[in-house]
């Protein structure tokens, strides 16, 4: 006999999950318990992705070429997930940041540096760090 499974939810906090071959089995998971381990992933990605990223592209001069680096656009490529890591990276890097500007305009299609602070990477970095935090990121 296949097995079959049936999902509902009790609650927005709860989904059960319901299967039955020869017996049947109840799995309750908790919404918070699975947001936090899928976080938990990303940031482990994320931070694995950077070490390369920093690793392989360290003698690179060319900003064109570090931020095409393979890693870099898997960074890029996780989306909205990416941008509290790269935000706290910011953060982190305090008065010499890296080149997260490119990453963070690639995912969300914002630019909140001002004309007069292009390349000066303190205020691009304190202009994204204000910019996330006046859109409601946490990290």
């Amino acid at each position: 006999m296949p097995c079959e499974a049936e999902i509902s939810r009790d609650s927005d906090e709860y989904t059960q999950a319901v299967a039955s071959c020869s017996e049947a089995t109840a799995l309750v998971v908790d919404k918070d318990a699975v947001e936090q381990v899928k976080l938990a992933a990303d940031q482990i990605k994320f931070l694995k992705l950077v070490a390369r990223w920093k690793i392989e592209t360290s003698a690179l001069s060319s900003i064109t070429e570090i931020v095409l680096h393979l890693a870099y656009q898997n960074i890029i490529g996780m989306g909205d997930a990416a941008v509290p890591f790269i935000l706290t990276q910011i953060e982190t890097e305090g008065d010499d940041p890296d080149q997260w500007f490119w990453a963070l305009q690639s995912i969300t299609g914002s630019d909140p540096v001002p004309e007069e602070d292009a390349g000066n990477y303190r205020a691009m970095a304190q202009a994204w760090l204000n910019w996330g935090k006046g859109v409601g990121y946490a990290w």
